[in-house]
């Protein structure tokens, strides 16, 4: 099955993709007057001067942020969880680039979710076990799932989804939905989770934006600008598509109210965005995508540009290569954070069964440490636990950096507050969870999300 976010994400925002708009306006036109208007705040967000104010921004942030003192019991381990390698067929990715990226970016544990191929037995051959301090998990993506056995399912067949669950289920391993946007049966029982944020599904929400791109960049001092602009702010351009999920939340809300349903956040790593340009015979400049897929042929006379480039060149020589998405890009936009008491895969997997984890947007900040609980005198609970409901019951939220931390019970916002660390004494019984939001460049933006605490 083709990637639901290389098929729709890669040809519309790689750079590639605005090559070819360069070379072919016509056909950009054409899909500007039938595209959906985006967004002007996601557009607005790819403008080289707010790229440079929310990059100082960010960095503002980052030198404020102050560790969270209350202590939960557990510690805080960063999650990267839906990632692709090359024992899928729509990416490249070695496991030195994948291990690479997890270090640079401070992730613990790398959940991998493979494309299955009969001809390779994705939980034997995919990266496995603690790999210099991250732990490697083998899963895949298949069926709108994504799971992570316990054992080979690979000599195994299915019907369907459930039938699908139900054999991970039966191996003690975890299944979760993925890409809700696409699925009619979110409350499967044999799940355990949904990913509650996921890009592909972002940028559905922007349909325009790889038009709007290529209609600001026919001219080659615009490209370059754009090239230049992804050079320097690698994570601020990837970040423009962030939108805030609601539909998902809404509907997450809902199954909460029925039974614990863990949300996770689907990084879909590629690492198969972008282009490499290269010196062909015959005068020509060859595009090709980061799978080797031929793009564009493009004669060096009908870009005028093209010429200072190619100059002292020989055949084969890359003349400029670009990567919108490599690993540790998209593992450092956004990452599922665990809590547990050590880096195990049992811990991961009661971590996640107990939904113990909250979804965070790191990309602005680090929110390790952020912390959302319940007490009442000694008793305490976590996300994903339940406590009764007292007199003397608080629930409490408190992260690294102030911003503006919403209430939620049963789906409605219930109080919010601008500040590092939150109280509130619940009055009714529901499910509870907090969004803390930060307003970079002023724009705001959620930052974290957490799984609820089930006041009784």
């Amino acid at each position: 099955m083709r990637s639901k976010f290389v098929g729709k994400m890669r040809p519309a925002l790689g750079l590639a993709f605005v090559i070819l708009l360069l070379v072919f306006p016509g056909w950009a036109q054409c899909a500007e007057q039938t595209g959906e208007r985006a967004s002007l705040d996601a557009i607005t967000r790819l403008k080289i001067e707010n790229l440079e104010r929310l990059h100082k921004d960010i960095e503002a942030l980052r030198a404020s942020a102050q560790p969270v003192s209350l202590d939960t019991g557990y510690k805080d381990f960063r999650a990267v969880i839906h990632a692709h390698s090359r024992l899928s067929h729509d990416s490249r990715g070695t496991p030195e680039e994948i291990l690479e990226a997890a270090k640079r970016t401070h992730t613990q544990v790398v959940m991998m979710t493979e494309h299955p191929d009969p001809k390779a037995d994705w939980f034997k051959e995919g990266m496995s076990g603690l790999r210099d301090g991250v732990l490697f998990i083998p899963g895949a993506e298949t069926s709108g799932l994504l799971i992570f056995p316990a054992e080979s399912v690979a000599d195994k067949s299915w019907a369907n989804a459930q039938g699908m669950a139900d054999l991970v289920k039966e191996t003690g391993g975890l299944a979760f939905l993925s890409h809700p946007e696409e699925q009619l049966d979110w409350d499967m029982p044999q799940l355990v989770g949904m990913e509650i944020y996921n890009t592909h599904s972002d940028y559905l929400q922007k349909p325009e934006m790889a038009q709007y791109i290529g209609g600001a960049l026919r001219d080659a001092g615009a490209f370059m600008a754009l090239v230049a602009s992804v050079k320097k702010y690698p994570q601020e351009v990837f970040a423009a598509l962030q939108g805030y999920p609601g539909a998902f939340l809404k509907r997450w809300d809902e199954i909460n109210s029925r039974r614990r349903y863990a949300g996770i956040a689907a990084n879909d790593s590629h690492n198969n965005v972008g282009f490499i340009a290269k010196v062909a015979e015959g005068g020509k400049v060859i595009v090709d995508d980061p799978l080797g897929e031929r793009l564009a042929e493009v004669p060096v006379g009908s870009v005028p540009a093209l010429g200072a480039f190619v100059q002292g060149k020989k055949v084969g020589d890359a003349i400029l290569e670009l990567r919108l998405d490599p690993y540790w890009v998209s593992f450092g936009y956004v990452g599922t954070h665990l809590l547990m008491k050590e880096l195990t895969r049992e811990q991961v997997w009661e971590a996640l069964e107990r939904a113990r984890c909250y979804i965070a947007f790191d990309w602005m900040a680090d929110s390790t440490g952020f912390v959302f609980m319940a007490t009442e005198g000694e008793r305490k609970a976590v996300m994903g636990e339940e406590i009764p409901l007292s007199r003397n019951l608080r629930l409490i939220a408190a992260a690294p950096l102030q911003g503006e931390i919403r209430l939620f019970r049963d789906g409605e916002m219930v109080q919010k507050q601008n500040t590092r660390r939150f109280e509130f004494g619940p009055d009714k019984p529901g499910v509870y969870r907090v969004e803390v939001w930060l307003n970079p460049a002023d724009d705001p933006r959620p930052w974290i999300i957490s799984n609820p605490i089930f006041v009784r």
